[in-house]
């Protein structure tokens, strides 16, 4: 039997049977007006369930985008294409190429939109894939191609010199060469023209082993540039025979030049742990010196040539202390007192040594400003830095005919100068020594490393002057700057803060209004006998009883007993066993206020937070130590 279908069916079966989705939408809500069979299955529903719902609730993700589509093609009237990504209600990603076609009716209105959307997924995943092994294939490609290339780019760049040279030393190839020198100087030659004679052996050694052994041999390189290298070479063997040698070489010299800084350090440390030992004896046979003229010459009623000789006696001791001073602070290792001083005076006190320095044919002149106002200044350590100008600029004039100017005045810093060294000076008023030889002046690479340690322009001299000259000025907040050039001579200028409202201290007390009339007891705390006994002399000469220990643990024991009761405590830092700091922490836990002086050869500073611990340095004179502890005893103690 023949069943006839009209064209409406005839024209929906044949679009069922179509894997591609068809839709018709209303243009204004999006409303499905048609679907065929795949394109409801997409949406996982039927036709009837589906027909008169909205397109975009179904995307609910995709409703702008879906607009948009709608009003391009409303607006443009013609067929639009858009390829999108789907997420579908099942939640699977599809890919969608779809057309837009209008609809019209007679009157030319818009009454609905075709959409045909076909699902390109794996077509796109299959391209992907053709895609990612076209690129995969063509890296490989261009890796083989570009190999050369490279390995050249990384040889050339390479931080070591890469090298391959046939056993009688000629450089076949190399990847880079010390500066100055071009690769193709060095190709077919041998390196031995840029090494040192004692290199050069090396390297014909290390070949040889290479040849003979072979095995990779190590050696260190010198170069006659001053460059050095650790060289590695290994042999290239071809048919059980070495027939060329591969060599890397790093160049070690700022390696070198840093271990070399390191152990230039070390030894000054080490000289600075030796000066504090000395600077700590030394001291305290100059506290004896002193306790001890200072007794002859209030026991023994001197004559005047006596007392002349007891006065050169303390001269030379306090001469003495201050070169333990400097020593400590050439070392490193310590901070130098300051106080007022004038630059005048220190140049007039150092000017004896300065004749003994300077040879007959070079004339000092000095032409120094009056009244010139005070600095803070460590007078032994600024008397060095004058000592060591003039030194410099006499050796500077050598065994010529030349002149020395030694000059000071007030200068006005307006504006930071940058030449000078270590810091350039602020704006302000500075006390300023130069020192002007008319030597043979410096070459611009010596005036910019003349401070360096151990870096000298002299045939025999350590160097070091110059270099602990700066250090000296950077103690005190000054500054120096060098002006010279070849043929010209030399300036160094030196620049001191003022202090112009500091009063210049005066002569130390030296008489004898603390001698005898002192009251109360003293616990005279030191491991060194002869320093015991000094000072122990001068406190009964000052009226004190006097308790003596000689070690931290037994001064501990004898204020632990309170017989008989203390008044103060002369305490020496640096003991055996247990120190001074540590017995004063001990005490404290049982008496808070007893007054102590800390004694030391070496710096040190006051205990913080202690009101009733003071510091006295050795060496000091009888008549400081008495003052001292006048003013510190115990007023219940004196009155014993």
């Amino acid at each position: 039997m023949t069943v006839k279908m009209d064209t409406r069916d005839l024209l929906t079966a044949a679009l069922d049977s179509l894997t591609i989705q068809v839709a018709t939408v209303d243009p204004e809500d999006g409303r499905i007006l048609f679907l065929n069979e795949a394109a409801a299955r997409s949406l996982s529903g039927s036709r009837e369930e589906l027909i008169g719902t909205s397109i975009y609730e179904h995307f609910p993700d995709r409703v702008s985008a879906g607009r948009e589509r709608l009003r391009q093609t409303l607006a443009r009237r013609t067929v639009q294409h858009f390829e999108s990504l789907h997420v579908l209600p099942d939640g699977r990603e599809r890919h969608f190429e779809s057309s837009y076609t209008p609809t019209m009716n007679e009157d030319g209105e818009i009454v609905a939109v075709q959409i045909i959307s076909h699902d390109v997924t794996e077509l796109r995943r299959a391209e992907h894939a053709n895609r990612r092994d076209s690129e995969i294939w063509g890296v490989v490609s261009d890796d083989l191609s570009l190999t050369g290339q490279r390995l050249r780019a990384i040889l050339e760049n390479a931080p070591i010199i890469i090298s391959v040279s046939d056993l009688d030393l000629t450089i076949r190839y190399i990847n880079r060469v010390p500066e100055g020198i071009e690769v193709g100087h060095v190709i077919g030659q041998t390196p031995l023209p840029l090494l040192t004679a004692e290199s050069q052996q090396t390297l014909v050694e290390a070949f040889e082993r290479v040849r003979v052994l072979k095995a990779v041999t190590e050696c260190r390189l010198q170069g006659t540039s001053d460059r050095s290298w650790v060289a590695r070479f290994a042999p290239l063997i071809h048919d059980g025979e070495v027939t060329q040698v591969l060599g890397c070489s790093l160049d070690v010299t700022e390696q070198m030049q840093l271990q070399a800084q390191l152990a230039s350090k070390r030894r000054l440390e080490s000289l600075g742990t030796m000066a504090r030992g000395i600077a700590h004896d030394f001291n305290n046979l100059l506290t004896v010196i002193l306790g001890s003229s200072g007794l002859a010459r209030f026991r023994g009623r001197a004559t005047d040539g006596v007392s002349s000789l007891l006065d050169e006696i303390d001269a030379a001791a306090r001469e003495a202390a201050d070169l333990c001073e400097q020593m400590l602070v050439y070392a490193g290792r310590d901070q130098a007192s300051t106080k007022p001083g004038n630059l005048n005076q220190v140049i007039d006190e150092f000017s004896s040594l300065t004749r003994a320095a300077v040879t007959a044919n070079i004339r000092v002149t000095y032409r120094l400003q009056p009244d010139l106002p005070a600095t803070t200044c460590n007078r032994a350590q600024l008397g060095q830095v004058v000592l060591n100008l003039i030194n410099n600029a006499a050796d500077a004039i050598g065994e010529a005919t030349g002149e020395i100017v030694v000059s000071t005045d007030v200068f006005e810093v307006g504006e930071r100068l940058t030449e000078f060294v270590p810091d350039p000076p602020a704006p302000g008023r500075y006390a300023r020594l130069c020192v002007n030889d008319s030597g043979r002046g410096l070459e611009p690479e010596d005036r910019h490393r003349i401070f360096d340690p151990f870096y000298s322009t002299k045939e025999r001299g350590h160097g070091l002057g110059l270099s602990v000259v700066l250090g000296i000025l950077s103690t005190h907040g000054a500054a120096i700057s060098v002006d010279s050039a070849p043929g010209a001579g030399t300036t160094m200028t030196v620049l001191l803060p003022l202090h112009e409202t500091a009063d210049l201290p005066g002569d130390p007390v030296s008489g004898t209004s603390f001698w005898r009339g002192g009251k109360g007891t003293v616990l005279l705390v030191d491991d060194e006998d002869l320093v015991r006994s000094a000072i122990s002399a001068v406190l009964r000469e000052g009226g004190y009883d006097v308790v003596e220990a000689s070690s931290g643990d037994e001064a501990l024991a004898l204020l632990a007993a309170g017989e008989p009761p203390v008044g103060l405590v002369l305490l020496d830092v640096t003991m055996p066993g247990r120190d001074g700091w540590s017995t004063l922490r001990e005490l404290r836990e049982t008496h808070p206020t007893l007054p102590v002086l800390l004694s030391s050869g070496l710096p040190q500073s006051p205990p913080p937070g202690d009101p009733f611990a003071g510091v006295l340095a050795k060496p000091y004179s009888p008549t400081t130590l008495l003052q001292l502890v006048a003013e510190r005893l115990k007023p219940s103690e004196r009155a014993r």
